[in-house]
This record gives C-alpha cells, structure tokens and sequence, in this order.
C-alpha cells in the first residue's frame, strides 16, 4: 500500500510514469488521452521533480557530503527520471523535451 510519504509518492509517480512511458513507447501515443500523451507525461514528469536539473547536478557533484535526507532527494530524482531515455523520443521539440534531455544527462550523476 501505497503511503503519504516522500518515499511512498515517489513510488507511486515511478510507477505511473514508467507504466505510461511503456504503453507510449510499445503501442503508440494517444494525444486525445492524456494519460498516453507524451508532452502531457512530460509535463506530469517535470512537476513531480522538486529540482531543475542544473541545482541536482550541482548537489551531485558533492553528494557525499551531503545531509542523508539531501541524499534521499537526488535519489528520488533518480528513480523519477528512470523513464526520461524513453519518454525523450515522443516528446514535440521544444524547452520541455530539452529539459528531458538535460535529465537525462544529469541522471547519470546523481546517487
């Protein structure tokens, strides 16, 4: 069961993000559906994460030093991102999909 914590939310937003991306990916988007439309998971994506990726980035390059709860939070933003390398190939051009792509990048840093 799904809890009220940070943890618990995380989950559950990986999971729906992760479902969707598959479906978008393995049987094509849906731009009449929002759960199948890729900008709007983009979009949905983007709001969950509590960081720009330049601020994750620049916390990951110190992540050890960091408070455990700091280090809670890059990893949380790691699991959200999981989808991104995916989800990137259906999203319109634009500052969102640049933004994905950024992730993306900055993913492979984090803890």
């Amino acid at each position: 069961m799904h809890g009220t914590g940070p943890w618990q939310q995380a989950r559950r937003a990986c999971q729906n993000f992760r479902l969707r991306t598959w479906i978008i990916d393995d049987l094509g988007p849906d731009p009449a559906d929002p759960d199948w439309d890729p900008d709007v998971l983009a979009a949905d994506t983007l709001a969950e994460l509590s960081l720009d990726p330049a601020e994750a980035h620049a916390l990951a390059q110190r992540w050890r030093e960091l408070p455990h709860d700091r280090i809670g939070e890059l990893r949380r933003q790691k699991n959200l991102t999981a989808h991104l390398a995916t989800l990137v190939h259906h999203v319109r051009p634009g500052r969102v999909r640049d933004t994905l792509v950024r992730w993306t990048e900055v993913r492979r840093h984090l803890p």
